[in-house]
């Protein structure tokens, strides 16, 4: 029986226990995102991330360093984690992270703050643990801030993961006139809550448009995965975690020329991951292609790809123990 709670900002974020064997070798840290004023306190090293479960930290340097992994929008820990567990992982610390769109409201989000974000909880780990550099894996706009900060901080990452962070079509400085009229625009209609993210009569109804968006999920575990994507109301319906500023349109235009040079400066081994299904030409409708997407690979200098089978873009859910095995191997090399 899930009991109501006010959604968001009181949700407990807090990482599930491992269940499964040599779990305890793979440390789980969950992160809850800060403010925009209130980026934690990981300037002084004796300030404790809030709810971060630090306690067997001194165990588990190893010998491929620490693993970042960034989620993307409206992703929130549990559903990576518990899919990922099905395959025990004996080598790597994990520093899982929310980001602020799940976190305190605000109108709108800017992109350059998630890399603050991961700066800020670096910065902590690296006291905390003692370690230089990490792996660092994210999936979708986490993968896109992965690879923009592995550009910008190439020292601090040892290796990179991508998983379908495929970045944004190409813009024109001609467009920014209508960008920021549009911005404008749908902060007024937030305001106007007109973009308030639709509620769910129930979980089941949740699951159902899980189900919908990925046919290749099972209906008990997008059950599962309904509980954590939501969480229920007062008045007995349900509502996502995640904020609707989120569906605010950026007021920066994606400088395509500005991502190439910052691609140029990854220095870490990279691995790219994509799934079968290639849905991005269907979600921009030809405006941004596979095609495309592969160009401007070309600017990282170590490169590799995979494609995992039978997966659309949730691939750890399509395909765990895959996606598992490759992340694996990659980390090993």
């Amino acid at each position: 029986m899930h009991s109501p709670q006010k959604c968001l900002a009181d949700t407990n974020y807090n990482a599930l226990a491992p269940t499964q064997p040599h779990a305890q070798q793979r440390i789980l840290f969950h992160v809850p995102p800060p403010t925009r004023r209130q980026v934690f306190k990981a300037r002084d090293p004796r300030s404790p991330v809030p709810r971060a479960d630090l306690g067997t930290a001194a165990n588990a340097r190893t010998s491929i360093g620490p693993a970042s992994r960034l989620d993307g929008f409206g992703r929130i820990f549990s559903i990576f984690g518990r899919r990922v567990e099905s395959r025990p992982v004996h080598h790597c610390t994990g520093l899982a992270w929310i980001w602020r769109h799940q976190g305190p409201d605000v109108d709108h989000y800017v992109f350059a703050d998630y890399l603050g974000d991961l700066d800020f909880l670096l910065d902590h780990f690296e006291a905390t643990l003692g370690c230089k550099t990490f792996n660092v894996l994210g999936h979708s706009m986490g993968g896109n801030v992965a690879m923009m900060y592995a550009g910008i901080q190439e020292a601090r990452i040892h290796k990179l993961i991508n998983l379908e962070g495929f970045g944004m079509p190409a813009t024109r400085a001609s467009m920014a006139k209508g960008r920021y009229r549009r911005w404008l625009d749908e902060l007024k209609a937030l305001d106007q809550q007109s973009l308030a993210l639709k509620p769910y009569a129930n979980l089941n109804d949740v699951a159902k448009r899980l189900m919908k968006n990925n046919p290749r999920l099972k209906e008990d575990f997008a059950h599962w995965l309904a509980s954590q994507w939501a969480c229920p109301l007062e008045n007995g319906e349900w509502r996502l975690k995640a904020r609707a500023a989120h569906k605010v349109v950026s007021a920066q235009l994606y400088r395509l020329d500005e991502m190439q040079e910052i691609f140029k400066g990854i220095t870490a081994p990279t691995l790219c991951v994509h799934s079968s299904d290639l849905q991005l030409d269907r979600w921009w409708k030809g405006t941004y292609t596979f095609d495309q997407y592969q160009e401007r690979l070309q600017a990282v200098a170590h490169l590799s790809q995979t494609q995992v089978k039978e997966s659309g873009h949730m691939l750890h859910h399509d395909q765990p123990q895959a996606l598992a095995q490759v992340v694996e191997a990659f980390l090993a090399q």
